[in-house]
């Protein structure tokens, strides 16, 4: 093989690998959009177990082999995920779609609670 296809390979694995650990929703990224691959490429370009990726395509239903790579990446995957401004965005959003349905909300039960109180007038 030669070493673009290798890289590719790499690529590809770690992606797959990387979108299975934080998938994304209808409101937030899954890990490939909100980061580029390439970051965790060079921060992990000498461990031994991220160099057997190149090898051959990994299949991603196999648990052990997806749980031995989650505790090699885990802490340094929510970092860099969480701090990304694609993330960040998605969260305020994600925030302004959910906090939009309790003001409704709100402002009805006070509706509600000032028409049956009994008003008293001073003079």
């Amino acid at each position: 093989m030669t070493d673009s296809k290798k890289r590719y390979i790499f690529k590809n694995n770690l992606k797959n690998i990387l979108n299975n650990m934080i998938p994304g929703d209808e409101f937030m990224p899954c890990f490939s959009h909100a980061v580029k691959i390439e970051t965790i490429i060079k921060k992990y370009l000498k461990n031994k177990l991220l160099l057997n990726l190149k090898k051959k395509k990994i299949k991603i239903f196999k648990k052990k082999d997806i749980e031995i790579y989650q505790k090699l990446l885990g802490n340094d995957i929510l970092d860099t995920y969480f701090t990304s401004n694609s993330v960040i965005n998605s969260l305020n959003l994600r925030k302004k779609y959910y906090l939009k349905d309790i003001k409704k909300e709100n402002v009805f039960k006070l509706l509600k609670k000032a028409k049956h109180k009994k008003q008293f007038f001073r003079e």
